[in-house]
């Protein structure tokens, strides 16, 4: 996982899954890095894999943004996509639609 902190901005490129081995990491990230931050973008290009936590974590990150500014996923692959939605993480803005 690669983050980067643009002022305001957040972007985390995932590589490889999104589980039990990385929570800890990204649940760090969501508790303590976007306190403040107004656009938090998630790039999916490189995860192969999310599972219910990675979920989870997802979806407490946009409640967070949805306080404070914008959530974005980005380049998720139709299966992560189609999880994501089924789980309600469908008020993030996905990149395509925010146009």
């Amino acid at each position: 996982m690669k983050i980067e902190k643009k002022g305001k901005s957040l972007e985390v490129d995932f590589e490889g899954s999104f589980d039990r081995k990385t929570e800890n990491e990204l649940e760090n990230l969501v508790v303590k890095e976007i306190q403040g931050i107004e656009k938090l973008s998630f790039d999916m290009k490189g995860l192969n894999d999310i599972s219910s936590i990675g979920l989870r974590i997802l979806s407490y990150a946009q409640k967070i943004m949805n306080e404070q500014g914008i959530m974005y996923i980005e380049n998720a692959d139709y299966w992560v996509e189609s999880r994501c939605r089924m789980h309600d993480i469908v008020c993030a803005k996905w990149k395509e639609d925010a146009g």
